[in-house]
Parts: structure tokens; sequence; C-alpha cells
């Protein structure tokens, strides 16, 4: 422990000085009586702003695609909405200091029913199965990759959020089956992406999903 001679006191912990006169210490440090917390790699100053020039580019992007379209593209127009939506979404959980992953993975799913629906009650033309739930899945998985980075999540933290992706994922087959998804490809693509990246973590990241499982099942 280090000593100050001049105020006569233990100082524990790695310090140069004496906080209280500045004066050269004597002794070996010691660790902290505290754990030192990492700092995060980015604020969340700096990560509302990555995010706000990622929705702008999808509004601009859209706009102009909307607009090269003819105005035929209306999943376009669709796109901007829930760009804009996933936007405030972000900006409500860092205001109030909510579970960033958690709030997009809910609202995710429950957007995706709502369009579903949407399209059964305005003629079922299978736009919500063919488009908006196959790039809303790959969006959130993409999303949550990227904040678990952001944030320097380990996978134990995050992996229960994937684990729901995928199997929200799997229930495109269930449409596909039936036969009512018009244009499959983009269904198809969505879950092999997806099973790929579960393979991953089951073969690469098997002793950190064990602990992940481990802890969730505890809990």
């Amino acid at each position: 422990m280090l000593y100050c001679p001049k105020c006569k006191i233990h100082i524990r912990g790695y310090k140069s000085c004496c906080p209280l006169c500045q004066g050269a210490l004597e002794g070996v440090p010691e660790k902290p009586a505290f754990p030192t917390l990492p700092k995060k790699a980015v604020s969340n100053l700096s990560f509302f702003r990555i995010c706000t020039f990622v929705m702008l580019l999808v509004e601009i992007l859209m706009a102009v695609t909307f607009y090269l379209s003819h105005f035929t593209f209306h999943w376009a127009w669709i796109t901007m909405i829930a760009a804009l939506a996933a936007w405030i979404d972000i900006w409500i959980a860092l205001y109030y200091r909510n579970n960033v992953l958690k709030l997009a993975t809910v609202e995710t799913f429950i957007g995706s029913f709502a369009v579903y629906f949407i399209d059964r009650a305005t003629g079922f033309l299978g736009w919500s199965l063919a488009w908006v739930i196959p790039i809303a899945i790959v969006t959130l998985i993409a999303a949550t990759i990227f904040i678990a980075k952001i944030y320097r999540l380990r996978l134990i933290d995050y992996v229960i959020y994937i684990v729901f992706d995928v199997l929200f994922s799997l229930l495109q087959a269930i449409p596909l089956l039936l036969h009512q998804n018009p244009y499959r490809y983009p269904a198809v693509i969505s879950m092999t992406l997806i099973l790929i990246l579960a393979a991953y973590i089951l073969v690469f990241r098997g002793r950190e999903l064990h602990s992940a499982g481990s802890k969730y099942m505890h809990t």
C-alpha cells in the first residue's frame, strides 16, 4: 500500500502522488478497491450520430429509387417509414437508457406481424411475405451485430436476441410451404443467411453459446 509521509495516510490503488498534498509517495501500489469499468468504444452521442447518418442515407436512396421507378416501387416509401421509425426508437432507447437491442427486436416482430395482417386485410397481394418481412429480419440481424460491436458486447450478452431472430426467420418457411409467398427468393435468401450465421455461432462460438444458455436457464 502506498503511504504519504507528509500527510501520514495510506492510499490504495495506483497513484503517482498524494491526492491531498501532491507530494511523493512511498511503498508498493496495490490493486484499487473498486474495479475499473472499461470505457465504451463509441459514446452514445457518437452512436446516435452514426444512426442518424444511416437513416438519412436510407431516406435519400429510397426517395431517389421511388422517383426513378416513376412512383411504382411502393416498398421504397415503406422502407423510408421503417427507417424513420427505427431512428425514433433508437433515440427513445438512448434517451431513457433502455435496452436498444430488446426494443429493436420486439418492435421488429410486432411490425412484421402488423404488416402481414395489413397485407391480408387489403387483398393479400403477398408484399409483406415477399419483401417487407425478409428485409426486416436481415436488417434486424445486421443491426444486432452492429450494435453489439459498437458497445463491445460479448456474445453471451446478445446471443438470446440472435436465437429469437433465427426462430422468427424460420417462420417464413410456413407461407412458403403453403404457397402463400408470391416471390420466394427474398425469404429463402434471408433464411439462408441467418442459418449460416447460426451455424457459425454453433461451430466456432459454441463455448460462449453454452455459457449463454446456462446463464439464461439459471435466470
